[in-house]
């Protein structure tokens, strides 16, 4: 790990727990705005370099990409023009809906989407993940409280009508129903036996 620091430790600064493996480390000279970033950018680029490897791969998944700030998105960019990094897995996630083509994670992802992305020579896989329909609410209602299709198809259109299949908001939604007693899941071995009535509070 020493290498990837070259003898200078700013990463202390961010991560102090480090200080545990590499031990006391001597203060770092003090740059500008600008030239602190890249050294960090640098330095976090080195880390990864230490840890990823063919024999040990490293899997990083980064969530909400359409908030990242300048340093990072500068960082992921660093990242994928290391041609030479083996052993890592980079997965980034954002929400199409809250990006334009003038986003700053647009001006990065660009370039990697033409068919000779740097240190690929292909484009990187994308997902579009939809929101779900009735039917994905249905199944994810009947594996979620152990309950046969139909009897959650009346709950998975309503919990459709109230969130248009966000997963997020469907989950979350479904959580704060989840512990009232007209929700609760039957074990799964009274499933084929019969079914447990699901109704919205007050019916």
């Amino acid at each position: 790990m020493r290498l990837a620091f070259d003898d200078q430790h700013p990463g202390l600064e961010v991560v102090p727990e480090l200080e545990v493996l590499l031990g006391p480390q001597p203060a770092v000279s003090e740059l500008g705005l600008i030239e602190t970033q890249i050294r960090l950018r640098s330095l976090l680029v080195g880390m990864v370099r230490q840890i990823a490897a063919a024999e040990h791969p490293l899997v990083l998944f980064l969530d909400d990409l359409q908030w990242a700030d300048q340093p990072s998105l500068e960082f992921i960019g660093a990242l994928l023009e290391e041609s030479d990094l083996n052993g890592l897995m980079l997965i980034g996630a954002y929400r199409d809906n809250e990006v334009d083509a003038a986003h700053p994670l647009m001006r990065l992802l660009r370039p990697l989407r033409q068919p000779t992305a740097p240190g690929t020579g292909e484009p990187p896989t994308v997902l579009h993940l939809d929101n779900l329909t009735v039917v994905d609410l249905t199944d994810l209602l009947s594996d979620m409280l152990h309950t046969p299709s139909g009897a959650v198809q009346p709950l998975a259109a309503a919990l459709y009508a109230k969130t248009e299949g966000n997963i997020f908001f469907a989950v979350e939604y479904l959580n704060a129903l989840i512990g009232k007693e007209p929700y609760s899941p039957m074990p799964k071995a009274d499933c084929g036996a019969g079914t447990r009535r699901l109704s919205w509070p007050g019916r």
